[in-house]
């Protein structure tokens, strides 16, 4: 698995015969998210995460 980053002002376009739904949402907010429950995440997108957070 490797995990990019990016930046651009968009316009983002994405195949949305296999994606339902894109999110940008700050890194603090998904912590927020998962801690509290409010959204379940994978737990390979868990991992990727907190690869991201111990890099950064």
């Amino acid at each position: 698995m490797t995990l990019f980053t990016a930046s651009s002002e968009g316009p983002f376009q994405y195949d949305r015969s296999h994606i339902a739904q894109i999110q940008f949402l700050p890194i603090s907010e998904i912590v927020l998210m998962h801690r509290s429950g409010a959204r379940i995440f994978t737990p390979t997108f868990l991992r990727v995460l907190e690869f991201y957070q111990s890099h950064t």
